[in-house]
């Protein structure tokens, strides 16, 4: 397929057929949410890597990450609670079972997270293919913002190929 490039000309980022299709990705600046993540104490940053897993449940129907970032959620907040009310001592078997669900709540958030960084890889590497790149560490470590950076982009390129295929808007003036 030859295309032809016209210099000072908008560039297409998506193929037609795309741009009006595919579900588009949360658009909420990456500093408003570290911004609200901040004041909250963490809850905002939860909520919206949650929002993150449906927008790539929507990508890819197969990601479970909807699913194990809630429980994961749940599994620490369980954890909280019995360590308030259970008086802490050393059980007679040598492992604590709030350590041990705390591990696997740990887990399942980890799997949630690079479930997302997969379908996103996934979808626009293959199918809109805008040769994303996402860190492994930056994904483990500031996940939801990190995301919500490279989403903000994605959703401002697709913003503009949506601009590029509709063609300019023209007023009438009679």
């Amino acid at each position: 397929m030859q295309t032809s490039f016209t210099p000072g000309a908008p560039v297409q980022a998506f193929p037609n057929n795309l741009v009006a299709s595919r579900p588009q990705p949360p658009s909420l600046q990456w500093g408003i949410v570290a911004a609200l993540s901040i004041v909250t104490l963490g809850l905002f940053g939860i909520f919206w890597l949650y929002w993150q897993a449906r927008f790539a449940q929507r990508l890819d129907h197969s990601n479970l990450a909807c699913v194990f970032v809630p429980l994961a959620f749940m599994l620490r907040v369980i954890v909280a609670v019995l360590s308030l009310l259970i008086p802490a001592s050393e059980p007679a078997t040598g492992v604590n079972p709030l350590t041990m669900m705390n591990a696997a709540g740990t887990i399942l958030l980890i799997y949630g997270i690079f479930a997302i960084r997969g379908s996103l890889l996934k979808h626009y590497n293959t199918i809109e293919p805008i040769g994303l790149k996402l860190n492994p560490v930056l994904s483990l470590f500031f996940n939801a913002i990190y995301f919500q950076y490279h989403l903000g982009r994605i959703a401002k390129l697709s913003a503009t190929a949506v601009r590029v295929v509709s063609g300019p808007r023209h007023r009438n003036l009679c």
